[in-house]
């Protein structure tokens, strides 16, 4: 299909990006103090996504903060290290799925079944469900070229917050505000949280486009998260030729995002499918703060200057086992991500286990033409 194509094709460009080197004393461990003697409990961290004054995390000569800078901790439920799974049965639920999409236009006599495939179409929108992955097209669109790869000119990027609701993009077709597009598929993500089909949560709204690819108009791409117990997990851009923590590679990330035509006309989206709890391996008595976590980075990361941090958020990293051929299963571990860019598939940014202060610092470097 259309968008299964584009996306093996954006997973292969990415893969080809090429890495800063990280020095090595940013590769192991950051040397601070074991979480249970320096970090704050985890009950302390505010609830709930809130913007935080810069000068609560003192200057630093190499981080400096965005206006909008956020710290995002979550309302994490029971705080600690789990063995996870992917969801492989969504196609047992496709009649739910279909019905959050498409709503009262969702006639079941309609659906094709495969082994491995559901599928539905209306008015030209196809949607396919496959075991752990919702993606649909719109196929009165086929024609245009909104794709994106890691090549791209950013043109805009707005945060999916309140101080951005009222940001207007371009679009294939005319603009919209990030108010409008970000709940866009508000009644689709409801839909499947009711069902129990996974919580997303609008992430970043983004304005790309690439005159080497013959792309005038801009793709207008609505990114999303998916979360576990609370909080997002991560799943930004990383290529382990770096070197470090080759467990975080490439095949982690999930394309959990829509492409708009206009502001009431999808080109295509996906979803991939939500963990699962398996068992608790591990705890988190008290974990970094916010504070904690800026301060580590800073230090380890002493080496770059000129970083400006634009939100900080507490995630679940998903740590594939040694020798695992794909992310089917997992350990989720909480590490605090400080971003420094949100470019889809050029993102910028640290991360810092919540637990021990260990930093992984990754930055794109692109080939010079």
């Amino acid at each position: 299909m259309i968008l299964r194509k584009s996306i093996a094709l954006l997973c292969a460009a990415a893969l080809l990006a090429s890495c800063a080197d990280v020095p090595e004393d940013v590769k192991t461990s950051a040397g601070s103090s074991p979480a249970d003697s320096t970090a704050a409990s985890a009950a302390e961290a505010p609830a709930g996504d809130s913007t935080a004054e810069s000068s609560a995390f003192g200057e630093y000569d190499n981080i400096k903060f965005a206006p909008t800078f956020a710290v995002c901790p979550g309302q994490p439920e029971d705080i600690g290290i789990y063995e996870a799974q992917r969801r492989t049965d969504l196609t047992e639920h496709s009649e739910e799925i279909f019905k959050a999409f498409f709503g009262e236009d969702f006639d079941s006599a309609g659906t094709v079944k495969t082994e491995t495939d559901v599928s539905f179409a209306h008015d030209g929108i196809e949607l396919h469900v496959v075991p752990n992955y919702i993606y649909f097209t719109d196929r009165n669109e086929a024609g245009k070229n909104l794709t994106y790869t890691n090549d791209d000119t950013l043109e805009a990027l707005c945060e999916v917050t309140d101080s951005f609701m009222d940001e207007r993009l371009a679009l294939a077709e005319g603009e919209a505000t990030v108010g409008e597009l970000s709940s866009r598929l508000e009644g689709f993500v409801a839909g499947l949280k009711e069902a129990g089909l996974g919580e997303y949560r609008p992430f970043t709204l983004s304005s790309l486009t690439n005159a080497k690819q013959g792309r005038s108009l801009p793709t207008t791409l609505l990114t999303y998260r998916k979360y576990f117990k609370g909080l997002p997990v991560f799943n930004l851009n990383y290529c382990s030729r770096t070197g470090e923590a080759p467990e975080l590679s490439y095949k982690l990330i999930e394309s959990d995002s829509v492409s708009f035509v206009s502001a009431d006309r999808f080109f295509s989206g996906g979803f991939s499918s939500e963990y699962t709890e398996v068992r608790r391996v591990g705890e988190a008595d008290s974990i970094l703060t916010p504070e904690q976590a800026v301060e580590t980075a800073s230090r380890e990361l002493a080496a770059y200057l000129d970083l400006t941090a634009l939100r900080l958020d507490l995630v679940y990293v998903p740590v594939i086992p040694e020798g695992a051929a794909d992310n089917s299963e997992v350990t989720l571990t909480p590490y605090w991500q400080l971003a420094f860019g949100l470019q889809p598939l050029s993102e910028h940014y640290a991360l810092i286990n919540a637990l021990t202060g260990k930093v992984i610092y990754y930055e794109e470097r692109r080939e010079q033409s």
